[in-house]
């Protein structure tokens, strides 16, 4: 595969540094995610609607950072099927 960003022949790294940042993103969104609900649960012991607002929009940060996971992921794998197929 030709390094896209350089114009080379020469085999780069971005294809996993791509899959790499994709998933500390899916990572960190767990992370802020689990202390946004921990807090949450800390302020606020019986159900509260706005709570319940509040970790469900972390929740969908969560679910949008998979997708772009799962898509960065798909174009990767679709690349290297390229590849394969052509050799």
């Amino acid at each position: 595969m030709r390094n896209k960003f350089l114009g080379t022949g020469e085999q780069g790294y971005h294809n996993l540094l791509l899959i790499l940042l994709a998933t500390g993103l899916v990572l960190v969104t767990e992370i802020v995610n689990s202390s946004i609900e921990a807090l949450c649960d800390f302020v606020e012991e019986r159900h509260n609607e706005k709570i319940k607002i509040i970790k469900d929009i972390a929740a969908a940060a969560v679910g949008i950072s998979i997708v772009v996971w799962g898509v960065v992921c798909a174009v990767e794998v679709g690349e290297i099927w390229v590849y394969l197929k052509k050799q």
